[in-house]
């Protein structure tokens, strides 16, 4: 099986980076640009954990996916909604 990765980005929390790093715009480029798999390096900020915490789902040991935030098709700009395929984990 492959599995196209970026294995190394950043939350809105690391500096000089966009506040625009969020769970949902993160898995919205992820999936146009046909990535299937990312992680991240800020997990020990506290405030990006909770967000990881709140917004992410196991769904096998080890990889989680968005929760139930709608559909990628409905993500604007502001990147409020999330998705709930398999892309962006």
């Amino acid at each position: 099986m492959k599995v196209v990765s970026d294995l190394h980005f950043h939350s809105k929390y690391s500096r000089v980076v966009s506040p625009q790093m969020v769970l949902p715009e993160i898995a919205k480029w992820a999936k146009l640009k046909g990535i299937d798999l990312v992680t991240t390096a800020d997990f020990t900020h506290p405030l990006w954990f909770r967000e990881l915490e709140a917004g992410l789902v196991e769904v096998e040991e080890g990889i989680y996916q968005l929760g139930n935030l709608g559909d990628l098709g409905e993500l604007g700009e502001s990147g409020e909604s999330g998705e709930s395929g398999g892309s962006g984990r």
